[in-house]
C-alpha cells in the first residue's frame, strides 16, 4: 500500500469527521450520513483528480478504512496520479 495515499486519506476523512481512525474501521461506522459521505467522495476525487465508479459509492460496499484506501490507491494509480 502506498503509505503516501494512506496518509493523505487519512488526513481528509479524520478532519471531516473530527476523530482518529485506524485501518480497521468500518467506512460505515464512520458517522457520516449519505451526504457527507458524498461530499467526503468528492473532497478525495478532486485531490486525486478521479471519478469513482457509481458502484462503489456505497459505504456499507467498501468495508474498512483500508479497503477504502485501497480502492482510492487503485483508481488514482490507474489515472497516473503523482502524489
Amino acid at each position: 500500500m502506498n503509505t503516501c495515499i494512506y496518509d493523505k486519506v487519512q488526513n481528509i476523512v479524520e478532519n471531516r469527521i473530527g476523530r482518529t481512525i485506524n485501518a480497521t474501521d468500518a467506512m460505515s461506522s464512520l458517522g457520516l450520513d449519505s451526504i457527507e459521505f458524498i461530499e467526503l467522495v468528492v473532497q478525495i476525487e478532486n485531490y486525486f483528480n478521479f471519478d469513482f465508479p457509481i458502484e462503489k459509492l456505497v459505504s456499507q460496499s467498501i468495508g474498512d478504512f483500508n479497503e477504502f484506501v485501497l480502492l482510492v490507491e487503485s483508481l488514482a494509480d490507474t489515472r497516473g496520479k503523482i502524489i
